[in-house]
């Protein structure tokens, strides 16, 4: 009997899973036995946090979970003012602390009601199952980029330790914090002899760009820059990644809640000062226009 062979690339993906799914067992493990910590507890992330009451509501509060500040306080008060979630919570906190153990303990132990997180995290943490979670948005794929105003950036050590490079200031970016650091650490450059400079925001960096603050930025390319930057000056620093997803926990049948919560995920993204964020996509649809208006006739009758 012949042994099989994978192809290279195959073997290589499939070693590279088992190390990704290895790991995350191994942090959830951990999470789960750290000593001092009382299971469900909530990581103490009281400076990244945003709460709001809901006025004569119920005990529950709703958890989200997800990266950016100003992203997560902005849904934390849609929907404390939306009806469908004024019915079920008395309040609503959003956590902007991403990090894989904090990921672990409110994705793991199935605590937060909606997150913002990696596919592969789902997989891993099989938290469909386990706890009902239910994809309801989704971010397109894309890649990392070095994009420069007035050349081709080459990814050397002796290109890039003269040049002012812009980033953004959130860890959880990939192509503009997590990716660019990677090619650093890869060329042998240490973070203390670079000059980086952050930012808010992908907007705020091509801001940066445009008006000569740095000589290069780390970020995606989209269709709107081919209008401020030429294309030809960009290189590739990534295959592509899969964009995050929004995933609701679903204990149970509830249309209301499903249409409240990826309504206002939409509408916010379309507000959204970075294009890439406005491409968000709805993912298993309702009828939410119909469960909209039932709901607003119901909230009706009962005032």
């Amino acid at each position: 009997m012949r042994d099989i062979v994978l192809p290279k690339r195959t073997a290589m993906n499939a070693a590279a899973l088992f190390l990704f799914v290895c790991t995350i067992f191994t942090l959830w493990w951990w999470a789960q036995n750290r000593h001092g910590v009382e299971v469900g507890a909530i990581p103490a992330l009281d400076s990244q946090q945003s709460v709001c009451s809901i006025p004569r509501g119920k005990p529950a509060q709703f958890y989200i979970y997800g990266s950016g500040e100003q992203l997560v306080r902005q849904l934390a008060e849609i929907y404390c003012q939306n009806p469908a979630i004024q019915r079920l919570y008395g309040s609503v906190k959003g956590y902007w602390g991403v990090s894989d153990e904090n990921t672990l303990q409110l994705l793991g132990k199935g605590i937060a009601d909606l997150v913002l997180v990696k596919e592969s995290f789902i997989q891993a943490l099989k938290a469909e199952q386990t706890h009902g979670y239910t994809k309801i948005a989704t971010y397109p794929s894309y890649k990392a980029f070095f994009i420069s105003l007035k050349e081709k950036p080459i990814v050397s050590k002796e290109y890039l330790i003269d040049k002012t490079i812009g980033l953004v200031d959130y860890p959880t970016s990939r192509s503009a914090h997590m990716i660019p650091k990677q090619v650093f650490n890869r060329l042998g450059l240490s973070l203390d002899k670079l000059k980086l400079v952050y930012a808010s925001s992908h907007s705020n960096l091509r801001n940066m760009l445009e008006s000569g603050e740095v000589d290069i930025i780390s970020s995606y390319w989209g269709e709107e820059d081919k209008d401020r930057f030429y294309q030809r000056y960009t290189t590739q620093i990534s295959d592509d990644i899969i964009g995050a997803s929004w995933y609701l926990k679903m204990t149970g049948k509830n249309d209301q809640l499903f249409c409240a919560v990826q309504e206002a995920l939409l509408g916010l993204g379309k507000q959204n000062d970075t294009p890439y964020f406005k491409k968000i996509e709805q993912v298993n649809t309702l009828n939410c226009a119909g469960v909209t208006r039932a709901l607003a006739r119901e909230t009706a009758v009962g005032q």
